[in-house]
């Protein structure tokens, strides 16, 4: 809830302040400022996933890391390597409340890339 405590807004959440998220967007940045789409990191990409988040919460499984994106420069380069690129992912998530407001969250996760079978 935005103003929990405001005027004419209720003190508990009702299920209008349920959440539908609908899309999200994955961007990777390196600690290092090397942050080239393609070159450095992985190119950022949007993704439709659907899931109402209400009081009890909800469980939403998303992609951090496209098959794709395995494939091709900067991570693929890392195949029968020991090298090894540590990037963020920002994940946006896009939604809105029951009542149509517009709503979007932000979170971070490290994601170390690798050859994991050379490690």
């Amino acid at each position: 809830m935005v103003d929990p405590g405001g005027p004419n807004s209720p003190t508990v959440p009702t299920v209008v302040n349920a959440i539908t998220v609908t899309r999200y967007h994955v961007r990777y940045t390196r600690s290092d400022g090397k942050n080239v789409q393609g070159v450095d990191v992985p190119f950022e990409f949007d993704a439709a996933s659907t899931v109402t988040v209400g009081v009890a919460g909800a469980t939403l499984p998303i992609t951090l890391v496209r098959a794709n994106a395995k494939q091709v420069a900067p991570l693929a380069a890392l195949v029968g390597t020991a090298n090894l690129i540590t990037a963020q992912a920002e994940v946006t998530m896009f939604g809105a409340d029951q009542a149509g407001n517009p709503v979007q969250a932000v979170a971070f996760i490290t994601i170390d890339f690798a050859d994991w079978n050379q490690q």
